[in-house]
């Protein structure tokens, strides 16, 4: 039953994803946009096979469902996506860091700052190291 000649619909020009739909109506007024950052892991000559001879490898790391800044542990999580083989390398089978690796957050050892739960500034740079001696937690 239409009254009169058509009218163009006009979409949007972005269109929310489902699953941003769902969110966005359970969460009410909630902002979903979540914090990322510039992530750069520096590799020591004994990893970069693992990262097809690179010096550096650079991703960006997302804030976690409840975290206001990007940590370590999402970094990391991120870097498993683009270089699975390395990061492999990097954590054990429970995601923990592995005993014979060391990572500096911003000249800081990441194991004194929280480790995983490290928050990351922007443009970060993390150094990873052959762990010589394991720090005093």
């Amino acid at each position: 039953m239409r009254a009169g000649p058509e009218t163009p619909q006009v979409r949007p020009p972005l269109r929310t994803p489902p699953c941003a739909a769902a969110e966005t109506a359970s969460k009410g007024s909630e902002s979903m946009a979540k914090p990322v950052t510039l992530v750069t892991f520096v590799l020591p000559s004994t990893l970069r096979h693992w990262a097809a001879g690179q010096t550096e490898v650079k991703v960006f790391a997302v804030a976690g469902a409840g975290e206001e800044v990007p940590t370590l542990g999402s970094a990391l999580d991120t870097l498993r996506r683009v270089q699975p083989a390395l990061e492999q390398r990097l954590r054990d089978d429970y995601g923990d860091i592995r005993r014979h690796i060391s990572m500096f957050v911003c000249g800081e050892h990441a194991g004194r700052l929280g480790g995983l739960d490290c928050a990351l500034p922007p443009a970060a740079e993390i150094y990873i190291l052959p762990a010589l001696l394991s720090p005093a937690p």
